[in-house]
Parts: C-alpha cells; structure tokens; sequence
C-alpha cells in the first residue's frame, strides 16, 4: 500500500497526469500555433498543476478515511469487543484441547471398557494407568499455558532525530540548480541575447538554496528572499523557468504541507512569496501572471494538505488510543475467561482422573485374586471417565461468554451425585446438608466439596470424609469437609487450592485449608456470602 492508503496506483495515477497534461498542452500549443518550447512548458506547468491538485484530493480523502475510522471506533464498545475475543478465545480452547485432553479421556473409558469385557484385564488396566499419566501431564500442560502471561512486545522507541535529506531530495536539489544554469545559457538564446553572468549567478544561488528545504527551510527561504531582493537594486531578474519548479515551489510546499510548522518557516515562506512577487513584477513582469499563480498553487494546496494531514494525524491518535482501550478490554475479558476456563477445566478433569489413577491401580492389584473387586474398580473407572467427557463436551460446546451459563448447578442432588461417585472409588463419604441451607447450595459450595473430597481420594486413600453444609447466624452458608488422613507436615497448595480461594474470595467468601489437629485429619472450610452460590 503507498503512505496515502489508496493503494499502490500512485505511480500509474502520476504517469496518467503527465500524459493528460502534454496532451492538452500540445493540443492548445496545436491551436494557437505555439512554438514547440512553449508547448512544453505549458505541458509542465499543467502537469505541475495537476499533480499538486491530486496530491490535495488525496490528503483530503485520507483524512476524511481517518476520521470515519475514528468515529467507527469511538462507537464500538469495549464490551461488544470483550465479547467477540472471549468467543474466539474459546474456540481457540475448545480446538486445543479437544485434540489432546479430550481425546486423553475418551481413551480412558475406552481402555476400560475394554478390560470389562476382557478374560484378562492387566494389558488394559496398564493402558488406562498410562492414558491416565498422559491426561495428567496434558492437564499440567493446558494449566500452565493458560496461566502464564503472555511476554509483552517493546516496540522500538520514536526516532526523534531532525529530518535528513533523503536520495530524492537531493536529486531534486541538484536537478533544480542544473536546470538553472541550463535555462540562464539557452533561454537568451531564443530570444536573441546573450546570458548575463550576474542574472545566472543569483539565478542558480536562489536555485541551490532549495537544497535546504528539508533541513533549514527557513534559512532556505531567507537565501532565496535575499536573492530575489538583491536583484531589484542590481536590475539583474531572477531567471524565470521550470527550475523554480523544482526549488521554489517545493520549498513553499514542504513548510505549508508539513503539520506543526514553525512560525519562523511560516514567515520565512511569507517573505519569500513577497519578494519573489516583487522582484518578478519588477523585473520580469510578462511572467508575473504565471508566478503568482505558481506562488498561490503552492500556498494554497499546501495549506490544505497540511491542514488535511494535521487531522488525519489527529484522527489516527485518537483511533490509536481507542484501539488500545478496546484491546486492554479484550485483553482483560480473555485473561479472566482463560482463569475461568482454567478453573472449569481442572474441576472437571483434575477430579476424574484422580479417582481412575487410584481405581486402576486398585484393579490391578486386586487381580485376579478378588475379580469382582477389579471390575467394580473398572466400572468406576469408566464411569469417572464417562461423567468426565461428558463435562468436558459441555465446557468445550458452550460458547456462552457467561461463565456461569457453564457451571453445574450444585444442586444438593448434584452433591449426592459427587458423593456416589466418590463411595464407589472406596472412599466413605457422610453428606450432611442442613434443612435451611438446601436452597443455598450452589456451584461454588459444589466446588469446594469437589476439590476436598478429590484431594481425599488422591493424598488420604483408606481414609474417610464428612461434609457438612450449614447457615450461620447471619445466614451465611458454611462448607466443611474433614477426612481421617494420616498426619500432614505441611500444606502444599497446588492449583486446585489456590483457583479453589479464588473462586471463593470472588464470592466474596473466605477459605481455610489445614492440618486437623496432630493426630491426623485435614480440612477444608469455606464461608460464602447468602447466596454466593450462585456467583463464581
């Protein structure tokens, strides 16, 4: 794309000017029965003309694109763009580990039905122990991922160095000064004189000058302002012709066009138009027509590109600073839909793959000398696995961006199911949930009790657990979970725990997490606000 932002055409737009120029130029120069140098000037100044028009169009319509872009984000909000990244962000989710946890666990149910339905089960049983490593490593694996930050890109500090001449400048430069002296030798000619040393001397000095224009356009101005003054006194004229072209009229452009020029260029260029005005008029008055015109092409267009660009810079700071806001909205939607997704996905698979690690292993040890007791392992196997895939195709279909449209309810049936569920891995489980805080039971007490009686399962095998659910005086809703382990040194809090206290201190809960007392035990407790069941 070219700096303008309407496509690469530029050079095919500038070439259909020119041509267009030179061929009502030789189309006037035809008619009028015009000299063949005059036709070509008048094909120059034309396309000069022509050019600078559509430079304007062009800065005109840019800042016309920025400012419409800049309207259209200042009426996007953040939470329409916080809405469609979350989306993306699950899509993103739910194809990645759809292709490797997923199939992890459907693996698991798989290897177990099929040591079911063996007359020797240990080939399966190991399967499922080593599909069962898999899905903890991709589990670790898609947790780790989704709770490191993201590394921050540093864009290179602004250059904030003084503008330098560039190849095209330079040419341009010495282009102007060249055709300068050309048209101080040849033009006198045509017209029957001779060249006058002091005319071409002042003539390529104004012309050198422009060399400047980037760098010092004032001090540039001011050297073509003294040239054009020292020549009234001296009654030696400042050759007119296309050099001035290629070094006045740029000059004047570059400090009109440029947004945030200094007062000084500013008046730099405003004595320049005057004493060019003047010692043209004086001097060489049949030209005087063709050089105001020249000198208000130059002003003009250049003002209102510099005015044009002034607000297309305007506009792109403002879409820029509304870009970032609505990127941070993103950014934060995705980063709490990815601590969410993180906490769903190891409340759903964290607890399944415990109970078919130590059920496994259970099945393998009891075969073959307790062949009931082994398939009893398995059918929890396959159903811890079923139960888990089933969970994981509602967390990975919903593209809700509600996280709570994902959460199971936490009903106390949903409790009593979890309580089963846990029974059957060989863990003895009393559920005790008062009259008056039946209806307060919700997702997150569901989850507190999940994770307890999940880490029983995996840290106190043997050992048996009491959950109890109650209100307190200030209707308050109490979660306790106890076990019977053996004595804890101290306590490790893995990702459960921590996501665990952070679902409930979103809750605006608190929870506990200890030892029980010397001889053994620990226990969770947590305290939620009336009605935090029903907020994450």
């Amino acid at each position: 794309m070219s700096r303008n932002g309407f496509g690469t055409d530029a050079s095919v737009g500038t070439a259909a000017v020119v041509t267009a120029a030179s061929f009502v130029a030789a189309l006037i120069a035809w008619v009028t029965g015009s000299p063949v140098i005059d036709g070509v000037f008048i094909a120059i100044v034309l396309a000069v003309f022509a050019l600078v028009l559509r430079g304007t169009v062009i800065s005109v319509r840019t800042a016309t694109v920025a400012r419409r872009v800049a309207a259209e984000l200042a009426t996007t909000q953040p939470s329409r763009v916080a809405r469609e990244a979350v989306r993306q962000e699950r899509r993103r989710l739910a194809d990645d580990i759809a292709a490797s946890l997923h199939e992890a666990i459907r693996q698991l149910r798989s290897d177990a039905d099929a040591a079911l339905g063996a007359a020797d089960p240990l080939p399966s049983i190991r399967r499922i122990r080593d599909h069962s490593r898999i899905a903890t490593s991709e589990l670790r694996r898609q947790l780790g991922l989704l709770s490191a930050p993201e590394a921050e890109v540093v864009d290179d500090p602004p250059d904030g160095a003084a503008p330098v001449h560039t190849p095209r400048d330079l040419v341009l430069g010495l282009s102007a000064v060249a055709l300068a002296l050309l048209e101080c030798l040849v033009t006198p000619l045509f017209e029957g004189e001779s060249p006058q040393a002091a005319s071409t001397a002042l003539t390529v000095l104004v012309a050198a000058a422009g060399l400047g224009r980037r760098h010092s356009p004032a001090l540039a101005a001011g050297a073509m302002s003294v040239g054009y003054l020292a020549a009234i006194p001296l009654q030696v004229p400042i050759q007119s012709g296309f050099w001035s072209m290629l070094a006045v009229a740029p000059l004047i452009w570059t400090v009109c066009a440029t947004p945030g020029s200094r007062r000084t260029d500013l008046a730099a260029i405003a004595l320049l138009c005057l004493a060019s005005g003047v010692s043209v008029g004086r001097l060489d008055p049949d030209n005087l027509g063709l050089w105001l015109v020249v000198l208000v092409v130059s002003v003009g267009g250049g003002l209102i590109v510099g005015r044009s660009r002034r607000h297309t810079a305007d506009s792109q700071l403002v879409a820029e600073l509304r870009r970032g806001e609505l990127a941070a909205a993103a950014e934060v939607a995705v980063a709490a839909e990815q601590r969410v997704f993180a906490h769903e996905l190891h409340d759903v698979v964290s607890h399944a793959i415990g109970l078919v690690a130590v059920q496994a292993s259970a099945a393998e040890v009891s075969w073959p000398n307790d062949r009931e007791a082994t398939r009893h392992c398995l059918r929890v196997v396959r159903d811890s696995a079923a139960h888990a895939a089933d969970e994981l195709d509602r967390l990975l279909t919903s593209d809700h961006p509600d996280a709570t449209a994902r959460q199971p309810r936490g009903t106390p049936a949903d409790l009593d199911d979890l309580a089963c569920r846990i029974r059957l891995a060989g863990t003895p489980v009393t559920l005790e949930v008062a009259t008056a805080a039946r209806s307060e039971v919700g997702p997150t007490a569901y989850r507190v009790v999940q994770e307890a009686l999940t880490n029983v399962v995996r840290h106190a095998p043997g050992a048996s657990a009491r959950v109890v659910i109650a209100l307190d005086d200030q209707g308050n809703t109490l979660v306790r979970v106890t076990d019977t382990g053996p004595p804890v040194t101290g306590v490790r809090r893995g990702f459960g725990l921590v996501g665990l206290g952070e679902r409930v201190e979103l809750a605006g809960g608190t929870l506990e997490a200890g030892p029980t007392g010397q001889l053994g035990g620990f226990t969770v407790s947590a305290t939620l606000p009336a009605l935090a069941g029903l907020l994450r």
